[in-house]
C-alpha cells in the first residue's frame, strides 16, 4: 500500500495528483514404494533437495497469516524508535526476513529490512535513482514499482527480489512509457500494477498493458479479494493530452476479474459526492473497504461486498469525525484496521496568541465489518509526550499499517523522526 507522501513526491515530477503468495504449502502425498534400484532412490533424493531449496527461497518472501484479532486498546500497541531508518522510507510490508520498508533517500531508491521492527539494515544493492512506491509479494518473491529520475524516459521502474535481501532493478520497459505505476498487487495472471494506466505480468519481470475503460483515470491503489481486483483513484482533466492533469475530487473505481481487462464502476454522486478522494482500498472478511476524504481532514470510508455497489459509511460516526486524516487501511481475519493522524487532546496557545491549538497524534481505528468504526483511545503511545511548544513539537502520524503474522505493524513519524508501532491482539502488552 502506498503512502500519500510518496504520491506527492511523484506528482512534483510527473504532474500527478496529491496525493500471496498465498502461504505456499508443498505436500508430498506420494508414497515412496520400496524399490531396490538404487539409482531411482538417488534420483528421488536429489529431486527432493531441489524442491526444498525452491520452497525455502519462496518461504523467505511469503506473507504471514493474517491476524485473527483486532488491536483495539492502547495497551495492545508499542512504539519503537527504529535505528537507523531515514524519513524517506515511509512504507512497509511483512515479507523477507520479517519486515521490508522502502522509499527513497537523497534521490535514490532504497530498501531496508528488519526482523523485529527495531534494528534495520539497508539493502546494499544499487537500486538506481528514483523512489520505490509500492511492493507486493509475487513473481520471483517480491516485486516493487515506482519511478526513476526526473529526466528518465520511461519514468516507470520495476524492481524484483527473491528474498527481500537482494534486489535487482529491471531494465527500462517501454510498456511504462509516459505512464507511472503507483501500486502493485498479486492477482490476475500473477501480478497487476496501476497508476496512470494498468498493467499485468505473470512473473513480475515481463509486463503488458491492460485493456482500459474510458475515460482514462489515475489510480492510487489496487487490491484483490475473492477473485476480484479493485482499483481506486481519481479522474483526469484533458485525458487525451500527453501529460494530463488530475481532476481533483473526481472518484474513480475500476474492477477486473483477470487483471488484463478493466471495467469502470458507475459513480453514484450521493455515495461519492463532489470533492471525494478515494486513496486506498483493501479486501477483508466482509468485502472491500476504501478510505479517502470528502475535503480537508474530513475522512471518508466506503464499503462494498462485490466491488460494484458501494456505500458511504463514515458520515455521522464519532470515530470518523473531523479533523482526521486516514493514510492507510488493511485487513486481518478479525476485521479491518485504519491508521492516520488527527488532533490530540494536548493543547497550547497558537502562534497567533488568540486561540488554542493541538498537536497531531497517531490515530488507529478498528472495525469488525468495515461499516462501524471504533477509534483506539488516545494514549501516550500515540502522541509526543514532551510538550515543548508548537515550534519544537512535530506531533505523530501513522503513514501505513499492515498485518504481520498475528500482529499489526505501522510505520510513521514521531516528533519528526521515523517510528514503528507494533500491536498484538486486544489486551496484550505489545508484540
Amino acid at each position: 500500500m502506498i503512502d500519500e507522501r510518496s504520491v506527492e513526491r511523484a506528482a512534483e515530477r510527473f504532474r500527478l495528483p496529491e496525493g500471496s503468495f498465498e502461504r505456499l504449502v508443498l505436500r508430498r502425498d506420494r508414497k515412496r514404494r520400496n524399490r531396490r534400484i538404487g539409482t531411482i532412490v538417488l534420483a528421488l533424493a536429489v529431486a527432493a533437495a531441489a524442491i526444498g531449496g525452491v520452497v525455502e527461497a519462496i518461504r523467505r518472501a511469503e506473507p504471514s497469516p493474517r491476524p485473527a484479532n483486532l488491536p483495539s486498546t492502547p495497551e495492545a500497541w508499542s512504539r519503537l524508535r527504529p535505528d537507523p531508518l531515514p524519513d524517506g522510507v515511509d512504507s512497509l510490508l511483512a515479507a523477507g526476513p520479517g519486515l521490508v520498508a522502502y522509499g527513497g533517500e537523497y534521490g535514490e531508491a532504497v530498501v531496508w529490512t528488519s526482523s523485529d521492527g527495531l534494528a534495520w539494515s539497508r539493502v546494499p544493492d544499487d537500486l538506481g535513482p528514483g523512489q520505490i512506491i509500492d511492493v507486493a509479494i509475487g513473481g520471483p518473491g517480491l516485486v516493487a514499482v515506482g519511478w526513476g529520475n526526473e529526466g528518465q524516459s520511461p519514468p516507470g521502474v520495476v524492481w524484483s527480489s527473491a528474498d527481500g535481501f537482494s534486489w535487482t532493478r529491471l531494465p527500462d520497459d517501454p510498456v511504462f512509457e509516459d505512464a507511472l505505476p503507483l501500486a502493485v498487487s498479486s492477482g490476475g495472471p500473477g501480478l497487476v500494477a496501476v497508476g496512470y494506466g494498468a498493467w499485468f505480468s505473470s512473473d513480475g519481470v515481463t509486463w503488458e498493458r491492460a485493456s482500459l475503460p474510458r475515460p482514462p483515470a489515475y489510480l492510487t491503489d489496487v487490491t484483490e479479494g475473492e477473485g476480484l481486483l479493485v482499483a481506486v483513484g481519481g479522474g483526469l482533466r484533458d485525458p487525451d493530452r500527453r501529460a494530463p492533469r488530475p481532476a481533483t475530487g473526481v472518484a474513480t473505481i475500476w474492477t477486473s476479474i483477470d487483471g488484463m481487462s478493466w471495467t469502470s464502476v458507475p459513480i453514484d454522486g450521493d455515495v461519492f459526492p463532489p470533492g471525494s478522494r478515494v486513496n486506498h482500498v483493501t479486501g477483508g472478511p466482509e468485502g472491500f473497504v476504501a478510505i479517502g476524504s470528502l475535503g480537508y481532514q474530513r475522512p471518508a470510508v466506503w464499503v462494498s461486498a462485490d466491488g460494484e455497489q458501494w456505500r458511504l459509511v463514515s458520515r455521522g460516526q464519532k470515530a470518523l469525525a473531523w479533523p482526521l486524516t486516514l493514510n492507510s487501511v488493511t485487513a486481518g481475519d478479525g476485521g479491518y484496521v485504519a491508521a492516520g493522524t488527527g488532533l490530540g487532546a494536548s493543547r497550547f496557545l497558537c502562534p497567533s496568541g488568540n486561540e488554542n491549538c493541538a498537536y497531531d497524534e497517531a490515530v488507529v481505528l478498528t472495525s469488525v465489518d468495515g461499516k462501524t468504526w471504533v477509534r483506539v483511545p488516545s494514549a501516550p503511545v500515540f502522541r509526543v509526550g514532551d510538550q515543548r511548544g508548537p515550534e519544537r513539537n512535530e506531533g505523530a502520524a501513522m503513514l501505513t499499517v499492515a498485518p504481520w503474522g498475528s500482529r499489526y505493524v505501522s510505520l510513521g513519524t514521531y516528533d519528526n523522526e521515523q517510528a514503528v508501532w507494533i500491536a498484538g491482539p486486544a489486551g496484550s502488552e505489545g508484540p
